[in-house]
């Protein structure tokens, strides 16, 4: 886990706003395509909005690290179709 706490809530900032962003797609560009986890990236941002105290900074940044940049791609080869 990184132990710097500003760097932990730039990340967590950054992964409100891209499940944010998720929350207001529409139901029909969620469906397609149906390879993207929307629901768990909308989660992810309700986690934590509201975990405050409870918030597990190590899996956050596991998350992260494995799961942004295949995220990335994915939705970069979306806008492109």
């Amino acid at each position: 886990m990184r132990q710097d706490q500003t760097l932990c809530y730039a990340v967590a900032q950054r992964r409100t706003t891209v499940g944010e962003a998720v929350a207001r797609l529409s139901a029909e560009r969620k469906t397609r395509p149906s390879d993207v986890p929307w629901q768990d990236i909308a989660g992810l941002r309700n986690f934590l909005v509201h975990g405050y105290f409870g918030i597990d900074w190590p899996l956050v940044w596991q998350t992260v690290a494995d799961h942004a940049p295949v995220l990335r791609a994915r939705i970069a080869s979306i806008a492109e179709e």
